[in-house]
């Protein structure tokens, strides 16, 4: 009798513990508001795709900042499919001034901004010793 009382106990703490574990992850998969808009640049590839996939399955909406139209675009449709937020591609250049104020024209547009994740790469083609 003990002994059944006993697995009855861990088949029950076990069920216990699945049912946390699928409530926690479900928490952490779709948060019960949104949190806001989250404009990361570099978006099309690497770090920058990354981190938009990463805050997409957070709930933020996205605007999506890279060189890559296509790329932007494909990851855009993606992550609209998968979560349910809005994400918002927006191909610029932000080594070229004309690129660079229309993105910043475009975040003054966006009162619900709250984080930036700034991925966007910059190099160059020589040793960084020499380098200015």
């Amino acid at each position: 009798m003990q002994r059944q009382k006993n697995l009855t106990t861990w088949l029950g703490l076990t069920a216990l513990g699945g049912a946390l574990y699928w409530l926690t992850r479900q928490r952490a998969e779709q948060p019960p508001h949104k949190p806001g808009l989250a404009l990361v640049t570099g978006a099309s590839s690497g770090i920058g795709a990354a981190y938009a996939r990463a805050l997409a399955r957070r709930g933020y909406d996205l605007l999506l900042v890279a060189r890559r139209q296509q790329h932007l675009t494909a990851l855009a449709e993606e992550l609209r499919q998968q979560w349910p937020i809005a994400a918002m591609p927006f191909p610029a250049d932000l080594t070229n001034p004309a690129d660079l104020a229309a993105t910043v024209a475009r975040i003054q547009q966006e009162p619900r901004l709250t984080l930036l994740v700034n991925c966007a790469g910059f190099g160059t083609n020589e040793r960084f010793a020499n380098s200015d």
